[in-house]
């Protein structure tokens, strides 16, 4: 959704703005207006991604079958493909049946995250699933003569073997899910704006806990005077409210239930909400009407409601453990690698001018969270507060080596430690000196936007020449839309590529300094 700008009217140009240099604390209820005050944590269970439980499910469920075969090995003493064969086939064969069986399970709809708080068994699918899945490698088996009739004895093993042991491990599968369901590990934490027919109608839905989704607020900026009906769970406050709440863990995802009349505040509100690192969803009778059909994408329901998809979650499911992945293992691999690097570093900072080697600052991170990142210092001046000067070419207040540092970007390398520690990933957006968050937020609607995910050491935005000085909106805009494609396209290969292209692009650029 493109979000409009608004560009202060006394901004002067020279990469100074009024609000960072000059008045700090004028924009601080506004600020405080559109990302919400404080919201204090509710206890409530640790919760995980249903998509990668029952992603778990399957595989384990594909492991048992491969292991069948070796334990099959083992207890006959005999080989099905003959006595030269490597016990290396018996796992590829193995590997490659506990893979058919699992996609098959999956077709069955025997892997669905929405049926987390009643994971089916289905003993007689799983039965006919295994009788297709080996049925089908003993026929090719036959056909292209590698495996003969004296194997199938083998095979009855084989198959009697995995299917007690995938029978006893969806079962329990089966508890297990049950029970961390109706504790509230896999509910997903809905809020809803609007109080009117459409909240109630969600509300009654959710009462089940079986759908997994907890209705945890009704939100609304309409006055009581305003809605002539109440929800059936009372108002938990306005929109700023809500984004109190986001910004407090305490949402997973919003859906929009105002009338189709009120269009223009739908796209107000929404434009508020895009930011945050929720998933976002408008109520539409013209969704409603596609529910049974299913052709469109970006059309989805909640029980009888129709839901048009603003926004997903970024990082969701497998992406936020594959993305803390990727940080600990090369973040593990390039610390040590590089700590000869830091310590020269270190050395020629003390050298060439009085002062510590290390720089902290505050800076925001995820979902607007303060985190405190390490630098090596390259100026004079240690600035963290409300008044910070952003640095400019020639600028007197950076050290000899400070320049250097600079230009290469290697005074962000103490930031390992940031990502180590989960505060920030090698990858993300840049994060900036809070007083300048504070101000870019009022000048570009989607500068919170970066936010979504953790900042990181190096970015798309910089391997592709924005760095340094953000004197113009034009240059601090051009930035947000590279972070936000990021955001929107992640991948493990691009975080990959961002990586391999910092030290050609990320590292030397003619604007750093």
């Amino acid at each position: 959704m493109l979000i409009a700008e608004r560009l202060p009217a006394s901004f002067d140009g020279d990469g100074h703005s009024p609000g960072v240099d000059r008045m700090p604390h004028q924009h601080s209820a506004e600020l405080q207006d559109r990302f919400g005050g404080r919201a204090s944590p509710r206890c409530s269970p640790a919760r995980w991604s249903r998509r990668v439980a029952v992603d778990i499910v399957g595989l384990l469920e594909a492991a048992v079958v491969a292991f069948g075969a070796l334990l099959t090995q083992y207890l006959a003493g005999s080989h099905p493909f003959g006595p030269h064969a490597s016990q290396l086939a018996v796992l590829m064969a193995g590997l490659l049946m506990g893979a058919t069986v699992a996609s098959l399970l999956a077709r069955q709809r025997l892997y669905d995250p929405n049926q987390m708080h009643d994971l089916p068994v289905r003993p007689f699918a799983i039965l006919a699933v295994m009788v297709a899945a080996f049925g089908l490698m003993i026929g090719l088996g036959a056909t292209f003569g590698i495996l003969g009739y004296e194997a199938l004895a083998w095979f009855a093993d084989w198959f009697g073997v995995s299917f007690a042991i995938l029978l006893l491990l969806r079962f329990a599968a089966h508890e297990y899910l049950r029970r961390k369901t109706r504790e509230g590990h896999f509910n997903s934490n809905l809020a809803v704006i609007g109080s009117g027919p459409i909240a109630d109608t969600l509300a009654a839905f959710l009462k089940s806990d079986a759908v997994g989704i907890k209705l945890v607020g009704v939100y609304d900026d309409r006055g009581p005077e305003r809605t002539a009906r109440s929800t059936q769970k009372p108002r938990s406050g306005t929109v700023r409210d809500l984004i109190a709440a986001c910004r407090a863990g305490e949402v997973d995802q919003i859906i929009i239930a105002l009338p189709q009349s009120a269009a223009a505040r739908i796209s107000d509100i929404a434009a508020r909400l895009e930011q945050l690192p929720v998933a976002l969803h408008v109520c539409s009778h013209v969704a409603s009407e596609l529910i049974p059909e299913r052709t469109v994408e970006g059309v989805s329901c909640l029980g009888p409601v129709g839901l048009i998809d603003l926004k997903r979650r970024p990082l969701r499911d497998w992406g936020a453990i594959v993305k803390r992945a990727e940080d600990l293992v090369l973040g593990g691999l390039l610390t040590p690698v590089l700590l000869p690097l830091l310590g020269l570093i270190a050395i020629a900072i003390k050298l060439d001018s009085r002062g510590p080697v290390l720089f902290h600052q505050k800076r925001h991170g995820f979902n607007h969270k303060t985190l405190v990142v390490t630098k090596f210092r390259t100026m004079h001046v240690l600035e963290d507060g409300d008044v910070i000067e952003q640095a400019r070419k020639g600028d007197a207040r950076v050290t000899r080596i400070g320049r250097l540092l600079r230009a290469t970007s290697l005074d962000e390398l103490p930031q390992l430690i940031n990502v180590l520690r989960g505060e920030m990933s090698l990858v993300g957006p840049r994060p900036h000196a809070i007083a300048h968050d504070d101000y870019w937020e009022l000048v570009l609607a989607q500068y919170a936007g970066r936010q979504q995910v953790k900042p990181g050491i190096t970015g798309w935005a910089q391997v592709n020449g924005l760095r340094g000085e953000t004197e113009t909106p034009n240059k601090m805009r051009a930035r947000v839309d590279y972070d936000l494609h990021y955001i929107d396209n992640w991948s493990l290969w691009f975080d990959l590529k961002i990586l391999l292209l910092t030290p050609m692009f990320g590292f030397i650029n003619k604007n750093a300094y």
